[in-house]
């Protein structure tokens, strides 16, 4: 939903000059964006010591805030505050299972000013598999579509047996396509599917 990369590249800019840190490129950081917490840092400055990096990803999540909120609905890709919207008036309900950091998630959705627009948001567990099971409760699985782009979303989906859509769009890489049932060009590809249900 949210191009975050935006921001966090150009919190990393700042903060690893005054960390002396080595540069990195945006794909590098892009990349990685999506997984969660400490490990995000440790994947890009592997022999960097823990406390380093709890120090420096607490400046750049700081700077993140800050930036995000100056981007305000900017931070969305392109379609999508339309599309959940017009999902949202429509009588869809609409869910997030992040585990990325809850007063991230919170920032980017209200500076997005889409907030409102979800029945419910998860964030800041380890794993999605758990997250997705609890948000669909025992209702039927064919009520349900999960977009992501990162693998852990589509096993998410698979281990809970809903139909799982990559977003080209986003972050999904293209040799991760084949582990989504398909993969949105744009976020309006959404409406194919739905009809399809």
């Amino acid at each position: 939903m949210a191009d975050t990369a935006k921001v966090t590249v150009a919190a990393f800019d700042e903060v690893i000059k005054k960390h002396k840190l080595p540069k990195l490129t945006y794909d590098q950081i892009r990349d990685t964006i999506g997984i969660g917490g400490l490990d995000f840092y440790s994947r890009l400055y592997p022999l960097q010591p823990k406390e380093i990096l709890i120090d420096f990803a607490r400046e750049v999540e700081n700077l993140e805030k800050i930036k995000t909120r100056a981007l305000g609905e900017k931070i969305l890709f392109p379609g999508i505050s339309e599309l959940l919207s017009d999902l949202s008036k429509n009588g869809y309900c609409l869910y997030i299972a992040s585990t990325g950091d809850t007063e991230h998630v919170h920032t980017t959705l209200s500076s997005g000013k889409i907030e409102h627009l979800f029945t419910g948001i998860s964030c800041n567990e380890p794993e999605k598999i758990s997250m997705v099971n609890q948000i669909i409760a025992g209702r039927d699985v064919n009520e349900w579509v999960m977009v992501g782009d990162r693998s852990k979303d589509s096993d998410a989906a698979k281990a809970n047996n809903i139909l799982s859509l990559g977003a080209g769009f986003g972050y999904l890489n293209k040799e991760d396509y084949k582990l989504f049932n398909a993969v949105l060009a744009k976020p309006d590809d959404l409406y194919y599917y739905l009809r399809s249900e």
